[in-house]
């Protein structure tokens, strides 16, 4: 069973790169949306209700920490695939599953969606919520 995957991301280039790049060398997961604001991203992950979101951090009109915080609870994971560094904290208070920044390093991005498949493979009902810092 292939993991269904979402993409984030404001510039439809990186969409793009990032689809051939899961379709290439991630047989295991297969993108069922993508969207470039995150009140479509909303909609589409309410819809296809995927296992793992590949989002950017900024986007007009609302980033990818903002559309996290619609979902208090949510059962997907997260990658965030940023082209500016200096998050990984904030992303850290969202339990991300891991950060990555563009341009992306094939062979780590392979190896992260290996072990988002183990991780969604042995944890199949996984649900996170935010906790913000004290």
């Amino acid at each position: 069973m292939k993991l269904k995957a979402v993409i984030v991301d404001d510039n439809s280039r990186d969409i793009d790169t990032l689809k051939v790049v899961i379709e290439n060398y991630c047989s295991d997961i297969e993108v069922v949306g993508t969207a470039c604001l995150i009140d479509i991203a909303f909609k589409i992950i309410r819809e296809k209700e995927p296992d793992v979101v590949f989002l950017d951090v900024h986007m007009p009109r609302g980033g990818g920490f903002d559309l996290l915080e619609r979902f208090p609870l949510r059962k997907f994971d997260v990658v965030i695939v940023s082209g500016s560094g200096g998050k990984r904290e904030k992303a850290i208070d969202f339990s991300t599953f891991e950060y990555i920044e563009k341009p992306i390093d094939i062979r780590k991005f392979q190896e992260i969606c290996k072990r988002i498949v183990r991780h969604r493979t042995n944890n199949p009902v996984v649900v996170y919520k935010r906790f913000p810092r004290l």
